[in-house]
């Protein structure tokens, strides 16, 4: 007679803790995604050259310590909701500061410097307004959530400094994929922003239809956008008759807004501009359908 095995019977979690840990961790997987998408809009090179922000799975801080095995020099932005509450810090570990400098200054992205030192001046302030650009988006994502956060400081990390780091809750490691690049991001959230995350307002979620994955592959098709500084009628003689350096006076006048097509379709108003030597356009509003 075979004897029966039974599985380990798994304790009933009556207080809902169990729960709260499961929805604190989607919640920041989801704010880590949305960084990822940011960082490519914050910063246009990413895009350019073909880096991509990955989010790793989140993981309880005070288990892991996810500042110990990061490259230094390391680069910080904290952020903090009303009266100091709802903490969260944004790490650049070394490779990431190599890969963003790089590319910020006009290279490809690709990381050569690192190893611990010290920053310099220039240095810390490049970093300052990557950082700051960073630090927008996520304060984005998580307003999206119901929180709303502002950085309070940017600095450079010593190892004394380490302690302003929220470390008593929930954190994402990030990595920069792409031809030559490294390092990454790490997003520490403290655990009074967590119980501020729980607090807010849950908006009932759209239905979702098909692969939600499609939604954000779809946002990063490249679409066509026309700027129409005026139109002419003209007889076909005339169009036929036109010779170099000629000029066709149009019937916009200098400051008048013109019409910004996406596809096919007018969905902007503008005007023209000059941009670091080049013809652009000021987005001023949108035409509502």
């Amino acid at each position: 007679m075979s004897a029966r095995v039974h599985a380990p019977v798994r304790p009933l979690d009556l207080s809902g803790t169990d729960r709260r840990l499961k929805g604190a961790l989607a919640l920041t997987a989801r704010v880590a995604a949305a960084l990822a998408r940011g960082a490519r809009r914050a910063l246009p090179f990413l895009a350019r050259d073909r880096i991509d922000l990955v989010p790793e799975s989140p993981g309880l801080a005070a288990v892991h310590g996810p500042l110990a095995g990061l490259e230094r020099p390391l680069f910080a932005a904290l952020l903090e909701g009303d009266q100091g509450r709802a903490r969260v810090a944004l790490v650049l570990d070394g490779g990431a500061i190599a890969t963003l400098t790089a590319g910020t200054l006009g290279g490809d992205g690709s990381a050569t410097s690192g190893g611990a030192r010290e920053l310099s001046l220039a240095e810390r302030a490049l970093l300052g307004r990557i950082t700051r650009a960073l630090a927008d988006e996520l304060a984005r994502a998580l307003g999206a959530e119901g929180v709303q956060v502002t950085a309070t400081s940017l600095q450079a990390l010593r190892p004394d400094d380490e302690g302003a780091i929220p470390l008593d809750g929930i954190y994402v490691a990030t990595r920069f994929e792409g031809a030559g690049a490294r390092g990454g991001l790490t997003i520490a959230f403290g655990s009074e922003l967590l119980e501020a995350l729980g607090e807010a307002p849950a908006d009932e979620p759209p239905p979702q239809h098909g692969d939600p994955r499609m939604a954000d592959a779809v946002r990063e098709v490249p679409v066509e956008v026309t700027a129409e500084l005026g139109r002419v009628k003209l007889p076909l003689s005339r169009v036929l008759s036109l010779r170099p350096g000629e000029v066709l006076r149009l019937g916009t006048a200098v400051d008048d807004s013109i019409r910004v097509r996406v596809g096919s379709l007018p969905r902007l108003t503008g005007v023209p501009v000059l941009s670091r030597g080049q013809l652009a356009v000021r987005i001023r509003g949108r035409i509502s359908d």
